[in-house]
This record gives C-alpha cells, structure tokens and sequence, in this order.
C-alpha cells in the first residue's frame, strides 16, 4: 500500500472517531445543560432525608442498645457499658462516642455514610453551580420555551461545520504567515504589514461593493438556506486560493492572495446577511440579542476548547506536504455537509417563493386542502433552488414586450377583472407580474398573487378562472397557515 493511501485511510480513521467523539460530547453536554433545574433540589432533598434517618437512628435509645448489643456479642467482648436513659447531652454523645470506638465498626460505618451524605450534597451542589453557569453562558435565557424546538439540533450540526472551520482556519493561516516570508530573514517586518495593507484593500472594496446593491442584499435575506451553502462554496474557493498562493513567485502570490481575500469578504457579506434571519427564527420571545449573544459565546468557547488541539493538528500536518491538502479537502467536505444538515433542520415560518410554493402544491394536492406545516415543507425544501422564474415589474416599460402582445381590449379586460375580485396588481402571464409602482402591496395581495400564478402553472384554466380561484381561497389559505405555525404577517417574496 502506498503512503498517501496509508495516510488518507489513517487520517479518515482519525476524523471520524474524533467527530463522533465530538457530536457525543456536544450532545450530551447541551442535554445535561437543558435539564430541569429543580435537580439539584430534589438532589439535596433526597440528601438531607437520608442525613436526617442516621440522625434519628443515632438519637433512638433502643435501637441504639440493640445494635450495640448485637455488636458485643458478635465481638465476644464488649468495650463499655451503656446506660437505658442518657441523662443529658453529654451521655448521648459519650454513647456516640463509643459506638465508633466499637470492634464490629458498624458506628463508625453509618457516621461515615452521614457525612459522606453531607459531602456529596457538597459535590452536587458545586457541579449543579457549574452546569447551571455554562448553561446561562451559551444557552438564551428561558430555554427550551423562548427558542425553535430545532435550536439544539441546529446548534448541534453548527458547532461541527464550526469546528472543521476552525481548524481549516489554521490552515490558511499558515499558508498566510508562509506567503508574508515568516522565517525568512530577508522580509522585514514593515515589509509583511506592507502586504497585509495590499490584501487588505480588494477585501474591504468587494465587501462595500457587494453591501451597495439593495436588491442583491434583499434576496440574500428571501433565500437564507440557499445563500447560506452558496456563502460556503465561495468561502471555500477564496480559502482554496489563499492556501495555494505561497507555493508561487511573489507577485503571483499577491495576484492570488487579493483574488481570495476579495472572495472571501463577498463570502463573508452573505453570510451575515442571510444568517440574521435564521437567528432571529430561533428566537421566539423577541430575545433575537440574547441568541445572537449566545451564539458568539458558543464560538468563543469551541475555540478555546480547540486551541490546544489545534496545536497538536497543526505539528501533524505539517510532518508532510501532501498532508495539509488533504487535510484542507477533507475539512472543506465536512464542514459543508454538516452546514448542510443544520440548515435542513431549520423549519422557517415566513413564505418566501420556494417555501409557498411547496406549500401551495401540497394544499391543492390534498383532498381536505390542508396547508402543511413549515416541517413538513422543510423536508421538501431544496438548498440549491435559485428562483422560481417569476419576472416582476414596477412599470409597464419594463414588460413592454407582454403589454404589446395583448390588444387594447384583452389590456382592458384583464384591467377589469383585477379590479372586479380586488387585486392590486396584474398578471400578464404566468411568468410576469406587474405591480404598481408606489404602493407597497399588502401580504393577502402578494400571496393571492403568487397563488394565482401557481394556478395558471398547474392546472390547464384561463386566467380569469385562476383569477377567481384565488381571490376565493386566499383567505382561507392564510387562515390555515397561520393555525398551522406560519407567520402571516409578512412574507418574503417581493
């Protein structure tokens, strides 16, 4: 067997157990974090019953001749002499006193479980502070009532596409340092400040560059889960070229390095904006700071528990050259198939094209017309879905080619009949909506819109039929909806 197969079978050996280890601990962890926290309580109640029965049992004067008289005979000889009725405090603790003096040392046994009683309510009562202190630290305040039900699987799949980001970190970190010519004495310090400065500027111009485009920062916050994995292959491909750049001429390593630096600043725009709203998803009590807070906490302490395995990963790697690849290619896979698995646990509750649209499929498919809830749509949500195909305009200029195929009289009739059920807007086809310019439309408006373009996809009627067919039944959709754990109130579509 060769030594790169040797090694690659090694290291997915290695990565597999240690992930393991890590989702079992992660786990583990944010379950024993989310217990009840009336534990500890029934934990020192159950103690000071079990303290309070040896104090009885020491206190009671004929349980006490008994056993210490058991305890004589078994021992053939007997120590002392005690007396049927203690007279004072002092008798009783003379008695005491010499039960645990006794040969048979079955005193000294049940004075041993009473303080070892005292001790572990001690120890229980320290671990409960302990638990209950990282628990405020990395979980939002009245969980699990104030978040998602999904939070802690979500946060589960995240904090391990976090880790192998973290690590793969370490990585082009390196490549980085090696690109400024750390260790070679010929680069001056004022030198690498000099090349941090240039690849520093394409990163910052192609962030403002990209945050300049309302409608391009708008659709980054409709799609959320799309953007989110399309974020991670463009981080993926800026990181690529950053972790290749020091194996070129010097030039050709601040040609690449810009390039990556400006794809990962793009990566990194996306990412915060279409990573807003699924924070703002799991916190249900309008408690969006107090998740965003914990989220950052969470980060903090993944990489201060990592530090030192970073350490160790980064003197493994660098044993060979081939090994750092590999182990950049393995990590990249990993942490995108994990992102991957923490956005299909999401169960967003706001419409946006492709979530109303499964949706609305489902709820003409079912014979009861019964909206599925936003589970049951996640599972059929695709995280490659880029748009739906629907062509909206503010202005009839920019349709011109759909208003000159209709004659004045077709253009007056379906004017009519949007006015006639209500619509603010037009559909010219089954791919074009006109909308008016000045008006913002309100949520029943978009979604009886969207609902008559679906009908005019689906099902073989004229315009008018699914005109009317939506204009009855958007109610009604919106009523289901709404019990069934959507949110209404706005939508993601224009």
């Amino acid at each position: 067997m060769s030594v790169s197969a040797e090694f690659s079978i090694k290291f997915c050996f290695i990565f597999f157990y240690t992930f393991r280890n890590i989702l079992s601990i992660v786990y583990a962890s944010f379950l024993f974090f989310a217990s009840n926290d009336g534990a500890p309580n029934d934990a020192k109640k159950k103690s000071s019953v079990r303290a309070r029965s040896a104090l009885l049992f020491l206190r009671n004067e004929k349980k006490l001749q008994t056993y210490m008289g058991s305890a004589r005979r078994r021992a053939g000889r007997s120590r002392s002499r005690v007396r049927e009725k203690p007279s004072s405090g002092e008798e009783q603790k003379r008695i005491v006193h010499l039960w645990q003096v006794d040969e048979n040392g079955k005193l000294k046994g049940a004075q041993r479980a009473l303080e070892g009683s005292n001790m572990l309510t001690t120890k229980k009562s320290t671990c409960y502070g302990v638990i209950s202190a990282l628990k405020s630290v990395v979980l939002p305040v009245g969980y699990p009532d104030s978040v998602a039900p999904e939070y802690i699987t979500f946060q589960i799949f995240d904090t391990i596409q976090e880790a192998c980001g973290y690590f793969r970190g370490l990585l082009n970190s390196q490549a980085f340092l090696t690109g400024l010519g750390v260790g070679d004495a010929s680069i001056s310090p004022v030198g690498a400040v000099v090349i941090t400065l240039i690849l520093a500027y394409p990163a910052m111009v192609s962030g403002l560059l990209v945050g300049s485009f309302p409608k391009l920062v708008s659709s980054f916050g409709k799609r959320q889960k799309q953007y989110q994995v399309f974020k991670e292959f463009l981080d993926l491909l800026g990181n690529t070229l950053s972790l290749i750049a020091p194996a070129y001429s010097h030039n050709e390593f601040l040609a690449l390095a810009c390039i990556g630096a400006a794809i990962t600043a793009v990566a990194s725009v996306i990412g915060s904006v279409s990573r807003s709203p699924l924070i703002a998803h799991l916190a249900l009590e309008n408690n969006f700071g107090d998740c965003a807070a914990k989220e950052s906490n969470q980060s903090r302490l993944l990489k201060l528990i990592l530090i030192f395995a970073g350490f160790k990963f980064l003197l493994w790697v660098n044993t060979k050259n081939s090994f750092v690849y590999i182990a950049f290619a393995t990590l990249s896979i990993f942490k995108i198939y994990f992102l991957a698995l923490s956005m299909k646990t999401l169960s967003l509750r706001t419409f946006n094209e492709q979530r109303l649209f499964i949706a609305l499929r489902s709820w003409q498919r079912d014979r009861r017309w019964k909206v599925p809830s936003p589970k049951d749509v996640s599972l059929k949500e695709s995280l490659f879905y880029t748009s739906s195909g629907i062509h909206v305009a503010y202005s009839p200029d920019k349709v011109s080619r759909e208003v000159s195929s209709l004659t004045k009289r077709q253009l007056a009739d379906l004017v009519k009949a949007h006015e006639k059920v209500g619509a603010k807007y037009l559909t010219l086809s089954k791919d074009v909506l006109l909308l008016p310019r000045d008006q913002k439309l309100a949520i029943r408006d978009q979604l009886m819109a969207y609902m008559h373009i679906h009908r005019l996809r689906v099902v073989d009627e004229s315009a008018w039929k699914a005109l009317e067919f939506a204009a009855e039944h958007v109610d009604d959709f919106m009523k289901q909806a709404n019990a069934n754990g959507w949110t209404t109130e706005h939508a993601l579509l224009l």
